[in-house]
C-alpha cells in the first residue's frame, strides 16, 4: 500500500477526481464536527510558520485510474468521505464570505468531488454559492447546505465565533424573510436579541484558506488491489474502533468494498440494495432506529444466539464479516441478493403490516390469513417474535415453503405465545426464550425442528386452566389491552370458524374496544348486585378475568360505559350496532351477571382458546 503525509493542497488541487460509492452512507457531520474542524483551522492559523501541520488523520483510497481523454486521475474513497466533503465545503464559504466583502481570494482549482446522489444538488449549489435562493432554505438543517450555512455564520461573527469551544446555535430564517434577501440581516437582529452571541473582529479568509490548505495534513492511503490487504480489511481496522457510523451503514459498507469489481458493487448496491434500505429507513418504530432493529431481528432469524445485546457497529460488521469472509465479487453478490435482500424485503412488510413486498423484481402479495396471522403475532409478542416471522416468511417468498406451510409456522408460534400468556408468565423472558430457540433452530426450515425447539417450555393445559379459572388470573391488567383484544380474536375464530370478524382494536370509525362486562366503575350496579346477593368485593376481584372481558364497538362502549347490566345488554342488538360476535352470545343471553356467571365464561373461552391454539 502506498502512504505518505500530504498536505490538503496536494491532495485537494486539480488532477484528481475523488468519487464517493453510493453504498456509503450520506453527508452526516453536525455542528459540532464543523465547530471542532473550525477551531482546529484558527489554531494553526494562529501558529508559527515552522511549527508542524495538525494532522487530521488517515485517507484511505482506491489507486488513482486514468480518465479517458483527461489528465485527471479517478479515486474511490474507502474512507474520509466526511472530512473530505466538509473542508471542500469549507473552503466555498470562505471563498464566497471574501466575495461578499469585495476582496475575493486568488484563484485556486480544486479537485472534483462526486458526491452521493442524495447530497449532490445541494452540495453543488453550495459550491456555487446558491445558498440564498430560497429553494435551499429547508436545507439549512442538515446535509452538505447545513455545514455550508454554519460556516458562513460563524465566519460572519468572527473569530470569537471561530474559537468557541462549542457549537454555536445556527439562527434559521424567518418563514417571512425576504427572497434572496441577505441571512446577514437575519443575523443582526438575532445578536441583538441573543445577547450571549455577539459580532467579533472580522476574519482573514485569506489566510484562513491557507492555513487550511497548508497547515492541515493527512496521511493518504491509496490501495493496491494486486499487492494489498483487501479494502475491506483496513475499512474494518481503521472504522471498528472509533466510527460514529451506525451499525447498517457500517455493515453495508463492510459487505460493499469486499466487492472489488466497482462496476458490480455499484450496480448491486443501486438495484438490489438501496430500494430495500430505504423501505427499512421508512417505517417508524419507537426508542430503536428502524435500520438498528432490522439489523437485530435479521442477525437473531439466523439463529446469532451471540448477538442478542445490544447492536453495535463492529458486532454487526463482525457477524457478517464472518459470514462472507471466503466470498467476494460475483459470490458476495449472489450472498446479499439471496441471503440478506429477502430479509431486508421482508421485515418492514412484518412491521409495518404490509400486504405486499417487491423481491428480485417480483411482487409477493400475502393473502389476508397470512397477514391477519402475521399482524396477530407482533400484537401479542410486540418485537420478541418478529425474527421467527422473518425466518419464515423469507422461505415463504424464497419458494422454499408455501404459503400454507407458512401459515403453519405462523400458527405454531402464535400459539406458543398466547399459551405463554395465558399460564401468566412474565412477558420480559420472551425475547430471550425466541433468542434461544431460534439459535436451536439455526436457520433450518423444519416445522418438527421449530416444534422441538418451543415445546421444551410449552405451557400445558392444566397450567392455564388452573391460572385462568381458579387463580382468577387478571389477564386484562397483566397482558394489557391489545394482547387480551388478539386472544379474544383468536377465540371468536373458534367459535365462529373461517371468515370471522377479524376486529381490530382502536378509537376510530369501525373499530372495536376492550369491554369489562362489569365494569371498572360499579357504582350503578349495585342495585343489580343487592338483587342477585352478589357481593361487591367479589365482583371486583374478577373484574379483569377474562371470563368479565368481551370486545364490542367503540360507539358501544362510548354509549354505554358503566350502564346496569340490563342496559348495557340492549346495545349490540340496536341498529347499525356491530356484526353480531359469537364471543357475546353467552353474556348477552345471561339473567344474571355474578361471579358464577363470570367463572363459567371463563371455562368457556379457554376451552375455545385452547382449542384454536393446541399442542401440534
Amino acid at each position: 500500500m502506498v502512504g505518505q503525509d500530504i498536505q490538503l493542497i496536494e491532495l485537494l488541487r486539480k488532477g484528481h477526481q475523488f468519487v464517493i460509492p453510493p453504498y456509503q452512507r450520506s453527508y452526516q457531520w453536525t455542528d459540532s464536527n464543523w465547530q471542532t474542524l473550525i477551531r482546529d483551522i484558527m489554531n494553526v492559523a494562529t501558529r508559527p510558520d515552522n511549527d508542524p501541520p495538525h494532522w487530521m488523520g488517515i485517507f484511505l483510497m482506491s489507486a488513482g485510474k486514468p480518465i479517458p481523454n483527461s489528465l485527471d486521475l479517478e479515486s474511490i474513497v474507502v474512507d474520509g468521505q466526511q472530512r473530505l466533503v466538509t473542508i471542500r465545503l469549507w473552503l466555498a464559504a470562505l471563498e464566497h464570505a471574501a466575495n461578499d466583502v469585495g476582496s475575493p481570494l486568488d484563484p485556486f482549482e480544486y479537485a472534483e468531488l462526486s458526491v452521493q446522489d442524495s447530497d449532490r444538488s445541494a452540495f453543488k449549489a453550495a459550491l456555487n454559492n446558491e445558498w440564498r435562493n430560497p429553494k435551499w432554505r429547508g436545507y439549512l438543517s442538515e446535509g452538505p447546505m447545513a455545514a455550508y450555512a454554519y460556516f458562513r455564520w460563524v465566519l460572519w461573527q468572527g473569530e470569537s465565533g471561530l474559537l468557541s469551544e462549542e457549537p454555536i446555535k445556527f439562527p434559521f430564517p424567518r418563514k417571512g424573510a425576504k427572497a434572496y434577501g441577505p441571512y446577514e440581516e437575519e443575523w443582526t437582529r438575532y445578536c441583538e436579541k441573543k445577547t450571549e452571541v455577539k459580532r467579533d473582529a472580522p476574519v482573514d479568509p485569506a489566510a484562513l484558506r491557507n492555513a487550511t490548505l497548508k497547515r492541515l495534513s493527512l496521511f493518504s492511503l491509496a490501495h493496491q488491489p494486486r499487492i494489498d490487504e483487501p479494502q475491506a480489511e483496513i475499512f474494518d481496522t481503521l472504522n471498528g474502533a472509533r466510527t460514529p457510523l451506525e451499525p447498517l451503514d457500517h455493515v453495508r459498507n463492510s459487505l460493499f468494498v469486499r466487492i472489488t469489481k466497482d462496476a458490480l458493487a455499484q450496480n448491486t448496491y443501486k438495484n438490489v440494495w438501496e430500494p430495500l434500505e430505504k423501505k427499512i429507513r421508512a417505517i417508524r418504530t419507537r426508542r430503536i432506529k428502524s435500520e438498528t432493529l432490522f439489523l437485530y431481528d435479521y442477525l437473531i432469524s439466523q439463529g446469532q444466539q451471540k448477538e442478542q445485546g445490544p447492536i453495535n457497529s463492529r458486532r454487526g460488521a463482525a457477524h457478517f464479516a464472518r459470514m462472507t469472509s471466503s466470498l467476494k465479487d460475483e459470490s458476495l453478490v449472489n450472498f446479499i441478493q439471496d441471503n440478506v435482500a429477502p430479509s431486508m424485503a421482508c421485515w418492514p412488510a412484518i412491521i409495518g403490516g404490509f400486504n405486499t413486498l417487491e423481491i428480485g423484481g417480483r411482487t409477493v402479495t400475502l393473502n389476508n390469513e397470512t397477514q391477519n396471522s402475521i399482524k396477530s403475532i407482533c400484537e401479542l409478542s410486540e418485537g420478541p417474535a418478529v425474527p421467527a416471522i422473518l425466518l419464515y416468511m423469507v422461505a415463504y417468498v424464497s419458494s422454499a415453503i408455501t404459503e400454507a406451510s407458512f401459515r403453519q409456522y405462523l400458527h405454531l408460534i402464535e400459539s406458543y405465545i398466547v399459551r405463554w400468556i395465558l399460564v401468566g408468565r412474565p412477558l420480559s423472558p420472551l425475547r430471550s426464550r425466541f433468542m434461544q430457540a431460534l439459535g436451536e433452530i439455526g436457520g433450518r426450515i423444519d416445522f418438527d425442528v421449530l416444534k422441538s425447539a418451543l415445546y421444551t417450555d410449552w405451557p400445558n393445559n392444566q397450567d392455564i386452566k388452573k391460572q385462568a379459572i381458579n387463580d382468577n388470573y387478571p389477564y386484562f391488567e397483566k397482558a394489557g389491552p391489545s394482547r387480551v383484544g388478539a386472544i379474544l380474536r383468536g377465540i371468536e375464530r373458534s367459535m365462529s370458524g373461517p371468515g370471522s370478524n377479524w376486529f381490530q382494536l382502536g378509537d376510530k370509525q369501525g373499530q372495536y374496544t376492550i369491554e369489562h362486562i362489569y365494569p371498572q366503575n360499579g357504582t350503578r350496579w349495585e342495585p343489580e348486585l343487592r338483587r342477585w346477593r352478589q357481593s361487591t368485593d367479589e365482583m371486583k376481584s374478577l373484574l379483569h378475568t377474562l371470563g368479565n372481558l368481551t370486545v364490542v364497538t367503540f360507539d358501544h362502549n362510548r354509549s354505554v360505559g358503566n350502564s346496569p347490566f340490563k342496559e348495557k345488554k340492549k346495545f349490540p342488538a340496536s341498529k347499525g350496532a356491530a356484526a353480531p360476535l359469537k364471543l357475546n352470545d353467552n353474556w348477552l343471553g345471561a339473567r344474571s351477571w355474578t361471579a358464577r356467571e363470570i367463572r363459567k365464561r371463563t371455562d368457556e373461552l379457554i376451552s375455545h382458546a385452547l382449542s384454536y391454539w393446541p399442542k401440534f
